[in-house]
């Protein structure tokens, strides 16, 4: 945390670059909603494992987060 703290001072952003981008969420969140899209597919194309789906998305397309 200290680190963090450190970086923000110095107008820097520490941490992971998020997953997904604004963009990509809404494409996500429709195929949610398509029944004939599985979760697999949705993830492979996205490259993002099953629980940074959900974390953004819900099972039936609401948005997270």
């Amino acid at each position: 945390m200290a680190d963090l703290r450190a970086a923000r001072e110095w107008d820097r952003v520490g941490g992971s670059p998020p997953a997904l981008t604004e963009e990509e969420i809404p494409q996500v969140q429709s195929l949610m909603q398509n029944e004939e899209a599985s979760t697999s597919d949705i993830c492979e194309r996205f490259d993002i494992s099953r629980a940074t789906l959900y974390r953004y998305v819900g099972p039936d397309g609401e948005r997270r987060k």
